[in-house]
């Protein structure tokens, strides 16, 4: 960390209506969420999972930990990896949802 951002991969998600946010997911417990919370700086590039995905580019976010669970996100989780379950298999618990708003 020391206040340089440094390339972290996260799980991140796109409402079915078009917003001006989108969901990030992580492990509560991951290096990441550690500087996702520590000012004033966090990276974030965007890597489409399919074709329909939209892009989303903003010089101004904001991002805050949401009281969701992994499970009220799950259906756009399926959506968009259908094998996210699998590949994080029994941690799933272990996922915070953000919620990372553009101006």
């Amino acid at each position: 960390m020391n206040n340089r951002p440094s390339n972290r991969d996260v799980f991140y998600l796109m409402p079915d209506e078009f917003t001006n946010y989108i969901y990030i997911t992580t492990p509560r417990n991951s290096n990441k969420m550690a500087e996702i919370v520590a000012p004033p700086h966090v990276p974030f590039t965007m890597v489409p999972t399919d074709d329909d995905n939209r892009v989303v580019t903003s010089n101004k976010a904001q991002i805050h930990l949401t009281d969701k669970t992994i499970d009220d996100v799950l259906p756009l989780l399926n959506n968009q990896i259908p094998e996210w379950t699998e590949v994080v298999c029994g941690v799933k618990k272990t996922f915070v949802v953000w919620k990372l708003e553009f101006e």
